[in-house]
């Protein structure tokens, strides 16, 4: 049934998913990463914190992600923030790089010779030695958001997830393979917005940014209130960390700035160029998974 059809049945109760990405993350190395995975850096709390503002303009009941480093510790303060239980769950995960886990391009190509000429060539379908391809992690990316989109039916949820995952879930709206998840941009500490109908599914937003940085009229700008005051009580010692499923809390005050789609490439899959691999955008340095 297409959403035409849909629709003319009559009206139907609204699940929203709002999906972030976590990061960026203490990656000097500019290692492959999926699970333990790797912290966020102090740029990347403070990107991610900034998303507040946005946020409380959704009635979230539930903060999903994966239990990896990065994503944990996002949902935590997500959470904390908004006054909301969380959840942490390893089928939200990265894709499995096996062999690869902690390993910069330039190791891959000096202890896989070849390796990198493979994985162009079959993208979705290339599985590093112990890991996923991209099509296994994106098949267990879908069950796993499709079931919390059913259990959260006419209710907002947050996901903290990371490119694959992130992919995946818009998959379920939009007629997107493995093959091309590339062509859709899922950057760190942005935010994506997707209206449920029953099965089908509504791209509302892409890649959203509260912009903070610079404001014409008074010049560079710090972040949000809100977001400065719920890091200064994380510095000071007084913030307490919910524990899944815990009860409401005060969230941040709702003050807030226009939203714009930012445009930043989320590294994944290097060109190889004459036998050399090229990295897309300026994350790429920082973060080649």
């Amino acid at each position: 049934m297409g959403l035409l059809a849909h629709f003319l049945k009559g009206p139907h109760k609204k699940t929203t998913l709002l999906l972030t990405r976590a990061g960026p993350v203490e990656n000097p190395r500019h290692v492959l990463y999926s699970h333990p995975g790797l912290p966020l850096s102090p740029e990347g709390r403070s990107a991610l914190l900034a998303l507040l503002p946005l946020l409380q303009g959704f009635p979230v009941a539930h903060v999903y992600a994966a239990d990896s480093l990065a994503e944990a510790e996002a949902a935590r303060l997500f959470a904390e923030a908004l006054g909301v239980p969380y959840t942490l769950l390893p089928e939200l995960r990265e894709r499995a790089w096996g062999a690869w886990e902690g390993l910069s391009f330039p190791e891959v190509e000096a202890r896989f010779p070849g390796a990198v000429t493979s994985w162009t060539a079959d993208e979705a379908g290339f599985a590093p030695p112990g890991g996923e391809s991209v099509r296994e992690a994106w098949a267990r990316g879908r069950r796993a958001v499709k079931a919390l989109l059913g259990k959260h039916r006419g209710q907002a949820l947050l996901v903290v997830g990371n490119c694959t995952l992130n992919r995946a879930a818009l998959s379920l709206a939009l007629p997107l393979p493995p093959e091309e998840g590339l062509r859709l941009e899922q950057d760190y500490a942005r935010l994506s917005v997707v209206d449920f109908y029953g099965e089908e599914g509504v791209v509302k937003a892409l890649n959203l940014a509260v912009d903070w940085g610079h404001d014409p009229a008074r010049g560079p700008q710090g972040p949000p209130e809100g977001a400065r005051r719920f890091e200064r009580r994380q510095v000071q010692g007084r913030l307490r960390q919910p524990r899944p499923f815990g009860g409401r809390r005060q969230g941040v005050d709702r003050r807030s700035r226009h939203a714009k789609p930012l445009g930043r490439r989320c590294p994944h899959v290097p060109n190889v160029v004459e036998g050399r691999h090229q990295h897309h955008g300026d994350l790429d340095q920082r973060d080649p998974r």
